[in-house]
């Protein structure tokens, strides 16, 4: 079987009754192209797989890096194709039935995010997008985030002093839970 295949197969299901059949099949077509460097037939497979029914109640199923709309946003930004990447950021919903889980993958998509706004010129924007991602999640310091603030201020063209007082504001808003103040 080959990704021709597989794609006629897929379409075969988009009538299908039974939910998610479509997904997974259109998702592993894309992938099949990923693999073999057919990235735009890839997307189209992975959109379609975007627009199909997912199985189950909201938190089952593909997640992360096994749904489509996340490795769409992956393609875009693979391609510098900001504008897409980031459509395809804002669009993803990460749900998991496991609360660590959702919370990296929210973490990931501001990452996301904040990656395509700092491409397209948007430096402040992409650091007060960081600045919502909680650096403090319930397994300690997030060090993917904290990786991403480093490379982003060792990149930036704002003055030291501006960059500076956006990063405390945005730091003081950030504290782990057990320095935050009590409400």
């Amino acid at each position: 079987m080959d990704c021709e295949d597989l794609a006629r197969r897929a379409s075969a299901l988009e009538d299908d009754s039974s939910p998610g059949r479509a997904r997974a099949a259109f998702f592993a077509t894309g992938q099949c192209w990923q693999a073999i460097g057919e990235t735009e037939r890839a997307n189209r497979a992975l959109e379609r797989a975007e627009r199909a029914p997912a199985p189950g109640l909201p938190g089952q199923g593909l997640m992360g890096e096994g749904d489509p709309t996340f490795l769409l946003a992956r393609s875009h930004e693979a391609r510098k194709e900001w504008k897409a990447a980031l459509a395809a950021w804002e669009r993803w919903k990460p749900t998991s039935w496991c609360g660590n889980a959702v919370a990296t993958l929210h973490s990931r998509r501001l990452q996301g995010i904040a990656r395509c706004k700092w491409e397209m010129g948007e430096q402040t924007a992409a650091f007060e997008v960081l600045g919502t991602s909680h650096l403090f999640g319930m397994n300690g310091l997030d060090l993917e985030t904290v990786r991403l603030w480093a490379d982003l201020a060792g990149r930036t063209k704002q003055p030291q002093a501006e960059l500076s007082k956006l990063i405390e504001r945005l730091l003081a808003a950030s504290k782990p839970p057990e320095e935050a103040s009590p409400s």
